[in-house]
């Protein structure tokens, strides 16, 4: 959506996809010395014979030290460096122990941790929720790796890591950014013969799972408040991964084909460094056969090395100029986009076409209207004034800049003197209202005045949350101005088509499992994503709906697990929408990926978790009720997609044989809205003033 900084910050519209690249002049490297910290592991050569060496790992810290060195002005003695033996798995932990400890590191500075080497994957502790049948956790190789009954030395599992990586945030601010460049499974077999250094070689490895037990690392996850793994857990850090799950993570000529692809963008002269944001890398790094470049964490939208948060920028699309699909009825060439319905787009709306992404700020080449939809593709035309989209090229990208026309969002106005003027604000908006439809009845919101005052006001009247016995004033708006109301109204329009867009077909809505859980302290012989929280039976998601019974001013944490029964792999994405302040706030998104990230829940069984076990997010905290108020109702919606947004393949059918027919099933998605209703009990309010447990809270 095309959203601003102050509506997103305000009513919490959320983009699904990544938002712009800006280039402007490289001035990084005058205001990077000694603020940024590190290490750099690397290790070719291994002390066990069952983990076969490599060629490019000392290569390419090498590689990483120079540029931080030669291109950033960073001091070496910033900069921890492991290399071979001296990479030990005392020795890595011990290194990042020193980043938590070093008093040269200033709260957000930036710091910076590389890995190239062996990576293998482990099955999880009795009763871990990983991801469904199958699942597995992921392990870094150290140096001193060794199965030898009596002289164990143990790989380095991602929860391990997590917590080492926790505990640097909670003293350094969480600018942390990790590169992994080795595999994500156990691709590698035993004895393997890895190329020469002109040839191709595997960073993976097998590793012998007796030898990790459950208690493994214990005294670091107690430690630590909390202890996500690695790839999940992506609050404190951002993660750049060399490939997704199950792929394998490549050398050539004695370096790691992704660490040189990394630093080729970072180092190009067109990707400006104090300008690239996380989520621009994949954009900008070239194809890297059977790998996928993974970029994972919640602050993935900031520039590299900064602790800013930025607002989501536009949602970017491609626009391209080819044979229109058989199914428009059209034989001819036309514009086309690898975006639908699922993006959130629809007939009739505009996009503006700029000749790069690096000029979205320059003149436009112009518009083009979407005029049919499908899942993830649409066909578009010129709007009926335009005769041509000039200068267009295969660089061209457009931005969704107008809504077409559909009706979703209701406004109440009660008749009184001023109403006219109300209808002539909406429709002197540039067209940007006309999707808000007025009624004297019942609507989504009502607005109200004061006879005596003249003061105005807005109330919740949406069916979906009256039903419940509440009907409660808009948050912070007990009195409004006439003028307060276009800001306001774009929010509520925004936030009511997000709720309301599906997939009337519903294709994946009964093949998906949802459970919602209170989330307890308990006593396990394994650290959980957050330290020693475990589901609460009973689930509290029944008949599609969530009931909690709780108190004013009382904080409970929740889990939510999702399984997916469908033979599709899912891509969700989790929001919480409420109704009190438009805000939508994002539960959980996919990672992004180079054409292509890594499935977050499998076919036939895979389960995702939030806020427990792997899936690593941070628990659901919903609105605190506050004095007074009895009852709250918000809405989780889940989002399901069969292929990822941000990677939507650019397919076209042959032009010279018009009866071929696409190999692969037709994406689709779905969505699921619950309701979640909290009560408030004074009995669990007064348990939680004084202290001590009570058996209904959380409910």
């Amino acid at each position: 959506m095309d959203t601003s900084q102050k509506k997103s910050t305000e009513y919490g519209v959320s983009d699904l996809m990544p938002g712009q690249v800006n280039h402007v002049t490289n001035n990084f490297k005058q205001n990077s010395s000694r603020r940024i910290f590190g290490l750099l592991v690397g290790i070719d050569d291994y002390q066990s014979s069952h983990i076969p060496p490599l060629s490019g790992a000392v290569a390419d810290t090498e590689a990483f030290l120079a540029f931080f060195r030669d291109t950033l002005d960073v001091p070496t003695k910033n900069l921890q460096v492991l290399h071979n033996a001296s990479a030990t798995r005392r020795a890595i932990i011990d290194a990042l122990n020193r980043l938590k400890d070093d008093e040269r590191i200033h709260p957000n500075d930036a710091i910076f941790i590389f890995f190239a080497g062996h990576g293998s994957e482990l099955p999880p502790p009795p009763g871990w929720e990983a991801g469904g049948p199958g699942s597995m956790i992921q392990v870094i190789i150290p140096h001193d790796y060794c199965e030898t009954p009596g002289r164990e030395v143990q790989a380095i599992p991602d929860r391990t890591i997590g917590a080492l990586l926790e505990g640097i945030a909670e003293t350094k601010g969480n600018n942390i950014t990790v590169v992994l460049d080795c595999c994500h499974s156990a691709s590698g077999t035993r004895g393997q013969v890895i190329g020469s250094p002109s040839g191709s070689g595997i960073r993976s490895g097998a590793v012998n799972p007796s030898i990790h037990n459950a208690q493994l690392d214990r005294q670091i996850w107690d430690a630590r408040s909390s202890s996500p793994p690695l790839h999940s857990g992506l609050h404190s850090h951002v993660l750049l991964a060399a490939c997704s799950a199950g792929e394998l993570a490549r050398e050539r000529n004695a370096r790691g084909i992704f660490t040189k692809a990394l630093l080729e963008v970072f180092e190009s002269d067109g990707t400006p460094f104090n300008k690239l944001k996380y989520s621009d890398i994949m954009l900008n790094m070239s194809d890297l056969p059977g790998q996928h470049p993974q970029c994972e964490g919640v602050h993935q939208n900031r520039y590299l090395f900064s602790s800013e948060d930025l607002p989501q920028g536009p949602m970017l699309f491609t626009p391209l100029y080819q044979r229109q699909p058989a199914s428009t009825g059209s034989d001819k060439f036309g514009f086309s986009l690898s975006a639908g319905s699922a993006h959130g787009l629809a007939v009739g709306d505009e996009l503006t076409v700029y000749p790069d992404r690096d000029a979205l700020s320059e003149q436009p080449l112009g518009t083009l209207v979407i005029d049919t939809i499908d899942n993830f593709t649409a066909t578009m035309k010129l709007p009926p004034d335009a005769t041509e989209l000039r200068n267009f090229t295969s660089d061209a990208i457009a931005v969704k800049s107008k809504s077409g026309r559909r009706e979703f969002f209701k406004l109440a106005v009660p008749p009184y003197s001023d109403a006219p003027v109300l209808h002539s604000l909406l429709q002197s908006s540039d067209g940007q209202f006309e999707n808000i439809t007025t009624t004297s009845d019942q609507g989504h919101l009502t607005l109200t005045r004061d006879n005596t005052t003249g003061d105005m006001s807005l109330r919740i009247t949406d069916s979906r949350v009256t039903k419940y016995g509440v009907t409660p004033h808009f948050k912070n708006t007990t009195t409004l101005q006439l003028d307060e109301l276009p800001t306001i109204l774009k929010g509520a329009q925004d936030y009511y088509w997000e709720l309301e867009r599906t997939n009337t077909a519903h294709p994946l809505r009964d093949e998906v499992d949802v459970q919602f859980y209170k989330l307890q302290n308990v006593t396990s012989q394994f650290a959980d994503v957050y330290h020693e929280l475990s589901p609460l039976e009973p689930n509290l998601c029944e008949a599609g709906e969530i009931n909690l019974t709780t108190g004013c001013g009382v904080h409970s944490t929740y889990g939510i697990k999702i399984t997916n029964n469908s033979t599709f792999d899912v891509y969700p994405k989790v929001c919480y929408l409420n109704p009190d302040d438009l805000t939508i706030a994002t539960a959980y998104e996919p990672p992004l990926g180079l054409h292509g990230p890594a499935v977050p829940l499998h076919a036939n069984g895979g389960t995702l978790t939030i806020g427990y076990g792997s899936g690593g997010r941070r628990p659901f905290v919903p609105p605190t009720l506050q004095s007074g108020q009895d009852l709250h109702v918000g809405f989780l919606k889940i989002f399901l997609f069969t292929q990822s947004l941000d990677a939507a393949p650019r397919q076209q059918r042959s032009p010279i044989v018009r009866h071929m027919v696409a190999q692969r099933l037709r994406p689709t998605w779905d969505s699921v809205v619950i309701p979640v209703v909290q009560h408030c009990d004074m009995r669990v309010q007064h348990a939680w003033t004084q202290g001590v447990g009570f058996p209904l809270a959380g409910r």
